[in-house]
């Protein structure tokens, strides 16, 4: 043993051929593994201009504008191997009222009156303004208590 090259020893430890050891000491990046290489630069560099923010859909939209053509599994293999990773939106806490004001509370007189029998007895109505696209057109969307489906108009 001792005096023995320890290439010899690697080689009969792993059971492979001296030729071979060499052929891959010796071999160069495969084409999948360039193209690799430079895919995750482009990756990196877009996860660094998005602050760290972007994630795997984001990175792919920026790859396939700038020319780079990849896939979405592709994108995450290179960012998982990086251990890059986009920031998650934080929940925000819906406020759609106040209830810290000192005003009363209004009276609830719909439930003063019994319950309707037919159409056109009782009207309720809870609009909410939202702002649709294209840009500058704004709707009007109520839903009335007693009406059976929501309504749609157009400001």
């Amino acid at each position: 043993m001792k005096g023995e090259h320890p290439v010899r020893m690697l080689c009969e430890l792993l059971k492979v051929s001296h030729s071979g050891y060499y052929r891959w000491c010796q071999q160069r990046p495969s084409t999948r593994q360039r193209e690799d290489a430079a895919i995750a630069a482009k990756v990196a560099a877009a996860h660094r201009a998005s602050r760290g923010t972007y994630g795997v859909p984001r990175i792919l939209v920026d790859l396939q504008e700038s020319g780079t053509r990849t896939s979405k599994r592709r994108c995450a293999r290179l960012m998982r191997e990086q251990g890059l990773q986009g920031k998650k939106k934080h929940r925000r806490k819906p406020r759609t009222t106040d209830s810290r004001h000192a005003k009363p509370v209004a009276e609830n007189i719909i439930a003063l009156h019994p319950d309707p029998t037919g159409p056109n007895q009782c009207w309720l109505f809870m609009f909410t303004v939202q702002q649709m696209r294209p840009a500058g057109r704004t709707s009007k969307r109520g839903r009335g208590r007693f009406c059976p489906r929501p309504l749609f108009c157009e400001v």
